[in-house]
């Protein structure tokens, strides 16, 4: 069971929202708030395993305040609108999803369920338009120089086309504990706080093209 806490300052949005997350598979809303005050006091914050919020509606600093009150759960940023440098801010502070209202619930749905199987969901799902944007500003960050593998870089590549750990087990011939062994090995190296980090890190050693990432996409769907 997944135990999430929704956090936006719109009722009526987190009315619909629990009623759509109570149709997902093995999915139960803990909380519904509008800030952190209406958490219940003693409250078992360790049983939350994700946090869904739309930064823009609580007030300066709360997602930040929201990490270190939830620090034991996982977080997906809901907003009305993605712009690069929002991705790239929330990137850095080590989000598991990045997800505009606009999208399809089932896109959601598959997030949450990927945790609930134990995958690490940590990739932001990056649309080809956010990708563009991203490969023009990933030299502006700081980046810590490291060798990838040959191994690394195939996991890369298909995380990139949003593959999970048990899809990329199936494609390389490669245990998920072993894919996931290599993502932890990857985030370490480099320093990160999510695969994202890592890929952003590989974007500017050149490890990774996206843009032939995008025509195998072409070619799969």
């Amino acid at each position: 069971m997944v135990r999430i806490v929704l956090l936006d300052s719109k009722k009526l949005f987190r009315v619909s929202l629990k009623s759509l997350i109570g149709s997902f598979a093995e999915c139960k809303v803990e909380l519904d708030i509008s800030s952190l005050k209406e958490v219940p006091k003693d409250y078992c914050i360790k049983k939350i395993h994700l946090v869904i919020v739309d930064p823009a509606s609580i007030k300066t600093g709360g997602f930040q305040k929201a990490q270190a009150y939830f620090k034991y759960s996982r977080f997906i940023v809901l907003t009305d609108s993605i712009e690069r440098e929002q991705v790239i801010r929330y990137m850095q502070l080590g989000i598991s999803g990045f997800f505009s209202k606009d999208d399809c619930p089932s896109q959601l749905e598959k997030a949450i369920q990927d945790i609930s199987n134990n995958y690490d969901f940590e990739e932001v799902r990056l649309g080809s338009v956010i990708r563009e944007s991203l490969i023009s500003d990933v030299r502006r960050l700081d980046r810590k120089k490291v060798t990838f593998t040959d191994r690394e870089i195939q996991v890369l590549k298909l995380v990139c086309l949003e593959k999970t750990n048990a899809e990329i087990s199936d494609t390389l011939g490669l245990s998920v504990r072993t894919i996931e062994s290599h993502r932890r090995r990857m985030i370490e190296k480099t320093d990160c706080r999510s695969i994202i980090g890592v890929i952003l890190n590989a974007i500017e050693l050149k490890c990774v093209n996206l843009n032939a990432t995008n025509n195998q996409r072409h070619q799969a769907s």
